[in-house]
């Protein structure tokens, strides 16, 4: 992408912050502050009845609003607002054709990834016991439609797209970072905080996808919607038919998917890179 240090700067514009250690330290200890607060909440509701407040369908929204939202509040209030810096909230559209090449190669990646979570083992000493955790959590998620949908298609594409692309690859993108290292960084991350396996390899994927969109579109916007589209569609299949894998699903097999996956995300990320590439200015500039 192209420098143009001669652009004037609309008066307007999200003032640049770069991610540091100190920036670091306040995103981790939001989340470790929401996570406690988490778990005194979930102590008071639950000393009023014997459910497992934890593992409530109902509860799970706050849970997840104080975990996500901690480190973004923190952030704001303790580094953006005192240095006069604006939330990093940009949403200008993209054309249709950007957003429908977007949209292909997010299910193209969804194809890919599904066959590349299919090879980690749901068995044995070690995986067994982690699986049979993840399958409880995503059976207690999936009890209650209305929970499920607020959760994963309203909540988390909003403050998960605010937090790793919003805050954390634009303030790598402003230090000076490597488009490309910034984005395998933020996607590692992305990944990481999903935990078990069968969902952080997906969210990696789904993080590189995602955080190459907004550097090349320069907005929130598609991310956001991508994301949730991402979300619902597995939800919907968590619901309905009682699972993720699109070749069960298809009744089909998975190297089918990964086939149908592959051309389908290959041809548009290319045709998406030609495009974003001819009209696009350049992120770093802003």
């Amino acid at each position: 992408m192209i420098s143009n240090e001669n652009t004037v700067q609309h008066p307007n514009a999200i003032p640049p912050f770069k991610m540091g250690w100190s920036e670091i330290s306040v995103l981790a200890g939001g989340f470790i502050f929401g996570q406690i607060a988490t778990g005194i909440l979930a102590l008071i509701l639950g000393s009023a009845s014997d459910e497992n407040v934890l593992k409530s369908s109902w509860f799970m929204p706050i849970a997840y609003l104080f975990t996500m939202g901690f480190p973004l509040v923190v952030f704001y209030f303790t580094l953006l607002k005192p240095k006069g810096f604006s939330f990093p909230l940009p949403l200008k559209g993209s054309n249709f054709i950007v957003s429908i090449l977007a949209l292909a190669m997010m299910i193209g990646m969804m194809l890919v990834s599904e066959f590349i979570v299919s090879l980690i083992p749901i068995s044995g000493p070690w995986f067994g016991s982690w699986y049979e955790s993840f399958s409880e959590q995503m059976e207690s998620i999936s009890t209650s439609t209305i929970s499920m949908v607020m959760m994963t298609v309203v909540f988390a594409p909003i403050l998960e797209e605010l937090l790793f692309r919003g805050i954390i690859l634009k303030g790598m993108l402003n230090k000076g970072v490597n488009p490309k290292n910034a984005i395998l960084i933020s996607a590692l991350i992305f990944g990481a905080i999903h935990g078990y396996p069968w969902q952080a390899v997906g969210a990696f994927f789904l993080g590189i996808i995602l955080g190459w969109i907004y550097e090349r579109t320069e907005s929130l916007l598609l991310p956001i919607m991508l994301h949730a589209f991402n979300n619902r569609i597995a939800s919907i299949m968590i619901s309905n038919l009682k699972t993720e894998s699109f070749s069960a699903a298809l009744h089909t097999s998975d190297f089918i998917i990964l086939a149908i996956g592959a051309v389908v995300l290959s041809i548009s990320a290319y045709y998406f890179y030609q495009k974003t590439n001819s009209n696009t200015t350049n992120f770093l500039s802003k």
